[in-house]
């Protein structure tokens, strides 16, 4: 895994404390005699982390992200990409043969929040021709560099990102249909050879001021390049090849610039901690770490068996976080970490298959934790602490702000437990 570097460190000093409080939290699964030792608290001091990710997986991504913004609070964020192509149908060119154009079009995804940022402002978007053979068989990370995959330019157009719209289609320099007229024909005889002729596009795309938005494509049978040619004879021709396909290479490189973000307080001088707002951004930006320190004092209480354990994680009003421009991470995920760096599935989620985290509801995400923090109590588990970071980090650019410690409503650890 590669390094991490701690930008901030949040801390809340308060002592934990039983409370007794009426509840019906487990009741279903206790016997009646039982209901009595019932106890609630949500006072555990909690310390937290916002921690840079210096990258994350691209490969094989279903969504595309392009453009560049300038965040208020986070700074600048840029994302492009680069993909392969497979062969289309089968073709015979002639030297002869005229081009007439060629075409790329990339299908905008029809999901909420699909342009981030400022959609008002015109994008420059260019196009080349990768220079380097890609490897389906390597992992691909969002920090590539850009310059391994810019070779010729082989066209440009300028857009203004439209939510409504479904197809973006880019003219594309007759001189890559070219390319492909003039080409031995043993570069059609595989995917392999069509490959090693063709590396695939690097696409980008730029603002002014940086001030513009990152827009996202799907991945799917409407990403498509159409060469149309004809003939002497006036017959016309297209030859058509798509990106979705599993053997074709595809990844997202993406970037943040922090020297211009607004974060409340110093973030690299841990003597000066921050109290009040943590900073979660996805596309390989920003996590946080949380930490229950004390977790085990609640063994003081003699045995008791945890009920229900809920980490809840709150976000700040939208006046602070300009989430209407911005929205907040959709989805978000927690791991408990193994080291310093490595963190693994809790064993509350690890039987579930298709768990994919939680959802952003009325400001806030919520976690059940109950094994997690059962495990600890017991042992069984290492109190090392909790990664949280975004769902799809390798294919979005969105980012929350996260309450702590002296906001009127901090990110809380409430465990109902019962003493046997």
């Amino acid at each position: 895994m590669k390094k991490l570097f701690y930008i901030t460190f949040i801390s809340i000093s308060m002592l934990i404390f039983s409370c007794q409080r009426s509840t019906n939290i487990g009741y279903n699964i206790l016997p009646d005699d039982d209901q009595i030792n019932i106890n609630i608290t949500d006072t555990l001091s909690l310390e937290v982390h916002t921690i840079k990710t210096d990258s994350v997986i691209a490969s094989g991504v279903s969504e595309l992200l392009l453009g560049e913004y300038t965040d208020p609070i986070f700074g600048y964020s840029k994302a492009s990409f680069a993909l392969q192509f497979a062969m289309g149908q089968a073709v015979n060119f002639n030297n002869t043969d005229i081009v007439d154009s060629v075409i790329l079009s990339l299908p905008y995804n029809q999901n909420t929040n699909n342009i981030y940022g400022n959609s008002s402002a015109e994008q420059t978007v260019e196009i080349y021709k990768i220079p380097n053979d890609l490897d389906n068989q390597k992992i691909y990370y969002s920090n590539e560099n850009p310059d391994l995959y810019t070779g010729d330019l082989v066209g440009s157009t300028t857009y203004y990102p439209v939510a409504a719209d479904t197809i973006l289609n880019i003219k594309l320099d007759n001189s890559l249909g070219e390319y492909f007229i003039t080409a031995d024909q043993s570069n059609f005889d595989s995917i392999q050879s069509f490959h090693t002729f063709f590396k695939g596009l690097y696409i980008k795309a730029e603002s002014n001021n940086d001030d513009g938005a990152i827009v996202k494509f799907n991945m799917n049978s409407a990403l498509i390049m159409i060469i149309y040619f004809h003939r002497d004879n006036n017959s016309n021709f297209q030859y058509k090849i798509t990106a979705n396909n599993s053997l074709n290479v595809r990844f997202n490189l993406i970037e943040h610039d922090y020297t211009s973000a607004d974060f409340a307080g110093p973030i690299d001088d841990n003597t000066l901690p921050q109290d009040t707002v943590a900073y979660l951004q996805a596309g390989s930006g920003l996590y946080i770490k949380i930490q229950v320190p004390f977790l085990k004092n609640l063994n003081n209480f003699g045995n008791i068996v945890i009920n229900r354990a809920e980490l809840i994680i709150n976000t700040i009003p939208e006046n602070l976080s300009s989430e209407n421009t911005y929205p907040a991470i959709n989805k978000t995920f927690i791991t408990g970490f193994v080291s310093d760096t490595s963190s693994i599935l809790i064993p509350d989620y690890i039987t579930q298959t298709s768990y994919s985290g939680e959802l952003y509801e009325d400001g806030t995400y919520k976690f059940d934790i109950t094994a997690y923090v059962q495990n600890i109590l017991s042992g069984a588990t290492e109190n090392k602490g909790i990664k949280l970071f975004p769902a799809f980090d390798n294919s979005d650019v969105a980012r929350s702000i996260i309450t702590t410690g002296k906001n009127s409503r901090p990110m809380k650890l409430v465990i109902t437990y019962t003493k046997i």
